[in-house]
């Protein structure tokens, strides 16, 4: 692990959550440095240094085909930095275990549901890692979340309240900008996100001119507005759509892109 992917904490301030209570009634900036120090201090945890703990750890890559096409398009990169939101339990169908262990990549694991959460943290995985939601507004929120594994969203209308099964609980979130401001982090290699719909949202928040992702897997399935959209969108930020990844059993329903050089110059 490359000792510069650690960050500094200081816990030493108790009562933080009445300041982010406030921060979230005021509906702060993304940018706003009490958030960016309280997502710093107290939510962001640093990676593992001890041995990974996966339950198949003979299988390099649980991914459904993201990983290695994205290895390949970076020619193989060692050491880059990944972001991956729903990280679930940091080892089923992840799209960036692979990077990590094969090319030693660092990265960070984003996820919501704290039952997930948990085995993630036993996964031992060597990054950073948070159990809280990506935010779908510019500014940090308290929103409810329905439990369902792989298929854990945010309720955001009473359809999203109905349908499959699941305990609903409350979670924080956050701007994916902040985070990475946390982590001071700008400039990512590979993105990889998986939020059951709420993919173009999380990423209307993002300021592309000021966050360098080179790629991106999105998940286009459940996104309301549907998935030329969602790449007419992501095209218009300087992205070409290089791939379509889908898998028999509905494991996968992504989309690549990859910034198109030069773009803006």
């Amino acid at each position: 692990m490359n000792p510069h992917m650690y960050i500094q904490q200081d816990k030493s301030q108790t009562d933080y959550s009445k300041e982010m209570d406030q921060l979230n009634r005021e509906q702060v900036s993304m940018d706003d440095p009490r958030l960016i120090q309280l997502i710093r201090n107290h939510w962001i945890e640093n990676p593992s240094d001890a041995e990974y703990n996966l339950q198949f750890p003979d299988l390099l890559d649980p991914s459904a085909g993201q990983a290695p096409f994205v290895d390949n398009r970076m020619s193989f990169k060692e050491r880059g930095f990944y972001v991956e939101c729903g990280a679930l339990d940091g080892e089923t169908r992840s799209n960036t275990l692979m990077l990590e262990r094969l090319r030693k990549w660092n990265g960070l694991l984003i996820e919501a549901d704290p039952s997930n959460y948990k085995n993630l943290k036993e996964k031992h995985r060597k990054a950073f890692s948070i159990n809280a939601c990506l935010s779908i507004y510019p500014f940090p929120v308290i929103m409810e979340f329905k439990q369902r594994f792989s298929q854990g969203k945010l309720i955001e209308n009473e359809r999203d309240r109905g349908g499959k099964k699941g305990t609903i609980i409350e979670v924080q979130c956050f701007p994916l900008y902040s985070i990475l401001l946390a982590i001071n982090v700008t400039r990512i290699d590979f993105f990889s996100l998986d939020v059951e719909g709420d993919e173009l949202k999380v990423l209307q928040t993002l300021p592309f001119d000021q966050v360098d992702i080179e790629m991106m897997t999105v998940e286009y399935k459940h996104i309301d507005l549907g998935e030329d959209y969602l790449k007419n969108y992501v095209e218009n930020k300087g992205y070409d759509s290089l791939v379509k990844i889908g898998h028999y059993r509905q494991w996968a329903n992504d989309i690549i892109f990859k910034k198109r050089k030069h773009f803006g110059s």
